[in-house]
């Protein structure tokens, strides 16, 4: 009796697990069902499109602000290296002349016996050779500022170049969604 009940019991599953399974099946798909998914995938590949082109014009903004922050010290670090340049030029022929007069007053006195005027021209060859000397430093920090100049102006060149990669890469997926937004899925 038990075994009945059992296999009646298994029976009845059985018969329960085949309706529901008929119930479970999906209808077939429809062309209206079918316009509806396609719509609906269009309009998730619009929301992409949409996003990531919102996004890549935020991004695009900033870089281009960037792009113009670097630029514009870029210009101002040229200026001051076209100064710092100026400066040393300057100071070249400065040094120039200060040689030449020291080499002026040198010959003036070996050929000078006059004790007076040997020490007056000895006088004043110390002190040419001060300032000549303290040209001469400022020269070397001339030297030290065009580097570090030079070096900034490098710097600035390389982050230019890197902004200019980036709105380069953000043009390209853009386009890239450009022709996925022209192929329906």
């Amino acid at each position: 009796m038990a075994r009945r009940s059992l296999r009646i019991g298994i029976g009845c599953f059985s018969g329960l697990l085949a309706a529901a399974g008929a119930f479970a099946q999906k209808p077939p798909e429809t062309d209206t069902d079918r316009t509806l998914r396609e719509l609906l995938n269009e309009v998730r590949l619009l929301r992409q499109i949409l996003q990531t082109t919102s996004v890549g014009s935020v991004r695009a903004q900033i870089l281009l602000t960037q792009r113009q922050l670097h630029t514009d010290r870029m210009v101002q670090i040229e200026r001051q290296l076209a100064a710092v340049r100026s400066d040393q030029s300057q100071a070249q022929k400065e040094f120039g002349q200060m040689e030449d007069r020291l080499a002026e007053f040198d010959q003036e006195l070996r050929s000078e016996t006059d004790p007076g005027k040997r020490a007056t021209l000895e006088d004043a060859i110390r002190q040419v050779t001060r300032s000549r000397d303290r040209m001469k430093d400022g020269q070397e920090q001339l030297q030290v500022r065009e580097n570090e100049l030079t070096e900034s102006l490098s710097r600035e060149q390389a982050e230019v170049d890197r902004v200019q990669r980036d709105l380069d890469r953000i043009e390209k997926d853009l386009d890239q969604l450009q022709s996925l937004a022209g192929k329906k899925p």
